[in-house]
């Protein structure tokens, strides 16, 4: 076989698999994740782990009345919200449980993350940084703790320090991140 002949089968046998693989995979039936955000939240809802949380209904429907803005420097984020279950402020940032009275000195804590640490499926005060808020504020007789929690679904490492950047250029100085 020449050179050329060679070169030619492999062109052709190369299409003929592509094409094969291609009307395979379409021929297969493959269900993938919910196609609408109704459809997602049905599909958590059916979950054993809000069986019998009364908010997770409310939560839900709630949380479809949200909306995402794009910045440029790090992507998307939600937009201002108010609700019953869900708080976010102008700057995205989810409202956390602070204690209510503050003590001489106070120390801030900015929280970065993805989905996990914004609190995806819970309400405010069941995130990560709310945990977290009250548990060093028990502990803590001399030093109110406020916790800010800046987590953005779908947020990796990149986003997450160009937004701590954005903060500290704004003057937002943290005792902790």
């Amino acid at each position: 076989m020449t050179r050329k002949k060679k070169f030619w089968f492999t062109v052709i046998a190369a299409a003929m698999a592509f094409i094969l693989v291609e009307v395979g995979l379409r021929l297969v039936p493959i269900s993938g994740p919910p196609h609408t955000r109704e459809d997602e939240f049905r599909a958590r809802l059916s979950l054993s782990l809000y069986k019998d949380k009364e908010w997770a209904q409310p939560y839900y429907d709630e949380l479809g009345e949200t909306t995402a803005v794009f910045d440029p420097l790090i992507g998307w984020r939600v937009e201002e919200y108010r609700g019953r279950y869900s708080n976010f402020d102008d700057q995205g940032r989810r409202k956390t449980w602070n204690p209510t009275s503050s003590l001489a000195m106070t120390k801030t804590i900015f929280m970065f993350g993805g989905s996990s640490l914004m609190g995806a499926g819970v309400p405010d005060d069941y995130t990560i940084p709310s945990y977290i808020s009250r548990m060093i504020n028990a502990e803590s007789e001399d030093v109110s703790y406020v916790v800010h929690n800046y987590g953005q679904a779908g947020y990796v490492a990149v986003q997450e320090i160009e937004k701590l950047n954005l903060l500290l250029e704004m003057g937002e100085r943290p005792d902790y991140f």
